[in-house]
């Protein structure tokens, strides 16, 4: 473990907003945030369960068909190569 997983062992109750926030590299909004949803919801609040990053633009069979494409021989589909290269799939699909 990183030294920032020990960071909120040194968060203490009736601790000020202001000094949590100081000690864990965050803004105090953040640290109200984290403390109303951990006062609502318990632990579970600590584990948001989300992900970063845009979402996904194919769909997974589409990705699960693109996988087995790139996995065959492409003189098994009739090309005259026989190895992929991201060129060649992308003028494939």
């Amino acid at each position: 473990m990183g030294s920032e997983s020990f960071r909120a062992f040194d968060v203490r109750p009736g601790q000020p907003v202001p000094d949590i926030a100081y000690l864990l590299k965050a803004t105090e909004d953040y640290v109200r945030d984290v403390i109303h949803a951990f006062n609502k919801r318990g632990f579970d609040a600590l584990d948001p369960k989300w992900r970063g990053g845009t979402p996904n633009k194919i769909s997974e069979q589409t990705r699960d068909w693109i996988c087995v494409i790139a996995r065959c021989d492409p003189r098994f589909l009739g090309r005259p190569f026989s190895t992929w290269s991201l060129s060649k799939l992308l003028d494939d699909l």
